[in-house]
């Protein structure tokens, strides 16, 4: 049997719980995501050298395409639902 060190056993448990809770995170909570990035987008643009400029825009989220200018990310909320429309 190998015998892998504790400690290493440890970091891949480690990766494995932070890549499905990323994964959680970006299927279940899109606008949460959005606004902590753009959050933390905005802390490293105060008063930054170049590469924290640099890093501000690898983080902060895309613009969509398809979004409005209030979408908070969901893409759901394009179109009212026809019956909605019907009974007003």
């Amino acid at each position: 049997m190998i015998d892998v060190p504790l400690p290493l056993q440890y970091l891949a448990i480690a990766a494995a719980v932070v890549l499905s809770a990323s994964a959680v995170v970006r299927s279940q909570f899109p606008s949460l995501l959005r606004k902590v990035r753009t959050g933390l987008a905005l802390v490293l643009l105060r008063d930054a050298p170049p590469w924290r400029v640099a890093l501000a825009g690898w983080i902060a989220p895309r613009p969509s395409r398809m979004a409005g200018a209030s979408c908070n990310g969901c893409n759901g909320c394009a179109a009212a639902p026809k019956h909605a429309a019907a009974t007003e």
